[in-house]
């Protein structure tokens, strides 16, 4: 039922990405006796290749301390390597096969190319993640922590984009995605 107040009606609407390189608005308006109401959502995906390694690491090689993911660490055997098209991970225990539930760290790489115009780079994260820019670190929280967002500020163009994250335990998330400004 509907009144001039509130209520609702049985439709559904579902948008399908069709892939990466989209930049979507879903719109909707209604009308009534208070007047006319807008609302929407929008989404802006470039089009990328995530080059992304995971290795497990263990208390005698805790990265938490250290500036950067070590080198040594990197070398290990990885538990995850290969491409991604997005970084866009949410799990309480991990649902890629091979990542440990725990104590595992991924480097994450990508070209993207922004058109005109000024961009956030923002990102959502449990644990530690670090982000850099064209070798220009613009992200930097490089601490366990709860789910939390971060973001950058970007020019159009095209971007070397690396990223480094931690998963320590519990809850894992690490998403990453740009926005016009």
């Amino acid at each position: 039922a509907v009144s001039d107040s509130a209520g609702v009606i049985g439709d559904t609407i579902s948008v399908t990405s069709m892939g990466p390189g989209e930049n979507w608005r879903l719109e909707l308006a209604a009308s009534g006796p208070a007047g006319a109401h807008v609302f929407g959502y929008e989404r802006f995906e470039p089009s990328q290749r995530w080059v992304a390694r995971a290795v497990a690491w263990d208390s005698l090689s805790d990265p938490r301390e250290a500036d950067e993911l070590p080198a040594s660490l990197l070398a290990r055997t990885p538990v995850f390597d290969g491409t991604l098209d997005r970084l866009d991970w949410m799990w309480f225990r991990p649902q890629v096969a091979g990542i440990p539930p725990e104590r595992w760290a991924l480097r994450a790489e990508s070209e993207v190319t922004l058109p005109p115009g000024a961009f956030a780079l923002h990102t959502i994260s449990d644990d530690a993640i670090r982000v850099w820019v064209d070798g220009r670190l613009v992200i930097d929280r490089w601490v366990a922590h709860e789910s939390g967002v971060d973001e950058a500020t970007i020019e159009g163009g095209t971007h070397r984009v690396r990223v480094d994250y931690l998963q320590v335990d519990g809850w894992v998330e690490l998403r990453l995605g740009f926005a016009r400004r």
